[in-house]
């Protein structure tokens, strides 16, 4: 695979430059009970034509973005959820439509003269969405991304999804439409740190073998860095970990009151409406 990494063979060699990431090329899946997530539906994966026939149905881009992407989670989802936003989060559906209403009310609401209360009305907004934006898997880099979420209730982690409404040229995009699923806190770091051991292992032999395959003056600088960030990303998954540790915990009562606040707003209880009778 090593000598079909997507960006050094579209680009004229005075463009090329080398990095870890880069280099992290390749696809990737998430096994979630028997459920494959980031697997394309047979429709959109032969629209997409795949260059790389080995790819099949999964996402073909940088496996280190999704590696990336789930340490900066980590900090949100390894913090319990108090019961009530527990309570509400059962029922995916219904709890994407509230947010979904949320954001509609955010951009809708009269905008205020006093820039005081703009300003307060805003931090409510925030304070009562924020924390949930922060348990959703950043896939805004592929075209019609997949909606996953991951929150704890202190010994469980949940993992969900909804993407009935992420469609490419009118035909859903992935095979996983909706649903959830709960594991041991333990099982789910297991499965963390063999994901990170396996990708470090990996890129291990494809540093060590890079000097190989750019063998051109122009790649030389870019060879010792790249023994370099081989040695930083293998110590991120430890560093993010003390992160968790030294995480300021979220303020649920703030949050909650935020949430009850936005509520009581006739504007907020319309927009919820119309989203519901979609």
């Amino acid at each position: 695979l090593i000598t079909e990494i997507s960006p050094l063979k579209e680009r004229p060699m005075e463009e090329h430059s080398l990095s870890w990431y880069t280099l992290t090329d390749g696809w990737y899946w998430m096994n979630v009970g028997k459920t494959h997530l980031f697997r394309y539906t047979l429709q959109v994966a032969e629209q997409l034509h795949s260059s790389r026939l080995s790819s099949g149905l999964y996402v073909d881009y940088y496996v280190g973005r999704l590696w990336e992407d789930m340490l900066e989670l980590l900090p949100a989802i390894l913090e319990p959820l108090p019961l009530p936003l527990l309570q509400r989060v059962s029922d995916l559906s219904a709890w994407k439509n509230w947010i979904n209403a949320c954001d509609t009310w955010n951009n809708e609401r009269p905008e205020e003269t006093d820039e005081e209360k703009m300003e307060e009305e805003t931090e409510v907004y925030l304070t009562a969405a924020r924390w949930w934006y922060e348990r959703a898997l950043d896939t805004v880099y592929l075209v019609s991304g997949p909606h996953i979420w991951f929150w704890s209730d202190g010994t469980q982690i949940h993992i969900g999804w909804d993407n009935r409404d992420r469609l490419f040229n009118g035909i859903p995009a992935w095979e996983a439409q909706i649903g959830q699923i709960s594991l041991p806190i333990a099982d789910f770091l297991a499965d963390l740190r063999a994901f990170d051991q396996q990708l470090m292992t990996r890129m291990a032999k494809r540093v060590a073998a890079a000097p190989h395959y750019w063998t051109d003056p122009h790649f030389a600088r870019d060879l010792v860095s790249l023994q370099r960030e081989h040695l930083q990303r293998a110590k991120m998954l430890e560093e993010t970990f003390r992160a968790v540790r030294q995480k300021e915990p979220t303020d649920w009562k703030r949050v909650l009151s935020s949430i009850a606040r936005i509520e009581e707003d006739p504007l907020f209880l319309h927009i919820l409406k119309e989203q519901e009778t979609k």
